[in-house]
């Protein structure tokens, strides 16, 4: 675990630098609201400036199939770029090793969100 956490940690560094926007931070089902067919994310209390793919990827990792994605972006007139996708597994790893941090140790929780911290880092697919 050491060694996959000291790749996961020189892996953000090669991240780039983009524009900081307001982020949600806890992207999940509890938090979304579907009105007249748009997505709106309420509960703002973890409200962060970071990279907009950090909210997106922990979305589409967690929601939605990998094979729609590529879709999604070219509903909103983007193309999904490996650099995209990479920072689409890079960030659910994120999120899920944050989660895993925050149970108890020993706890079956903690041991779930490891198993999705190494998927995500392994750029696999959700297992859940």
């Amino acid at each position: 675990m050491r060694q996959v956490f000291q790749e996961f940690s020189k892996e953000a560094d090669t991240l780039g630098d983009v524009p900081l926007v307001p982020v949600h931070n806890e992207p999940n089902c509890k938090n979304m609201l579907v009105v007249h067919n748009d997505l709106l994310f309420i509960d703002w209390d973890e409200i962060t400036l970071a990279d907009p793919i950090r909210d997106l990827g922990v979305f589409l990792w967690w929601y939605v199939p990998q094979i729609q994605w590529e879709t999604l972006f070219r509903c909103y007139g983007q193309a999904l770029t490996e650099d995209t996708k990479r920072k689409i597994y890079w960030f659910a790893a994120r999120a899920s090793l944050d989660v895993a941090l925050w149970h108890p140790e020993g706890s079956l929780q903690e041991e779930e969100f490891l198993t999705d911290f190494l998927a995500a880092h392994r750029k696999q697919p959700n297992g859940r």
